[in-house]
């Protein structure tokens, strides 16, 4: 199954009003924020189709912007894999590279405040309230 992407280029571009990033650089970030939200929605519970998108308009929206936002963060960070994040010092010439503290089990990058944010704000992640019983 392919990988599940919750925005487009024209989203990207139209939430954000970037349109100088390259589209190609653009989809990819859009690929590894898609992951990220994935990640944070682990334990989430959405009615999804077949190919495991959401089907509910709400959450297609809620998905869609966390993913821009994840997408926008990862650029301002130029950092797309989250391995500079888990460094906290690095040494070029002796090669001595110390890992940040609480970042070992980071498998994606970070999820941004501002993703981090909208999922909570509409209880689409685990950990937030449950509103739509």
């Amino acid at each position: 199954m392919a990988a599940r992407v919750y925005a487009t280029l024209a989203d990207y571009q139209d939430q954000t009003g970037d349109t100088f990033t390259p589209a190609p650089r653009v989809d990819y970030l859009l690929r590894r924020a898609s992951q990220t939200i994935d990640r944070a929605l682990i334990g989430a519970v959405y009615p999804v189709d077949t190919n495991s998108m959401p089907t509910d308009p709400t959450d297609i929206d809620t998905f869609n912007r966390a993913t821009v936002a994840q997408a926008a963060f990862m650029r301002d960070l130029a950092d797309d894999t989250g391995t500079s994040a888990r460094n906290d010092s690095t040494s070029i010439g002796g090669v001595t590279v110390h890992r940040a503290a609480g970042t070992a089990a980071l498998a994606l990058p970070p999820l941004g405040p501002e993703a981090l944010e909208i999922l909570h704000l509409a209880s689409a992640s685990p950990i937030s309230p449950m509103t739509h019983w």
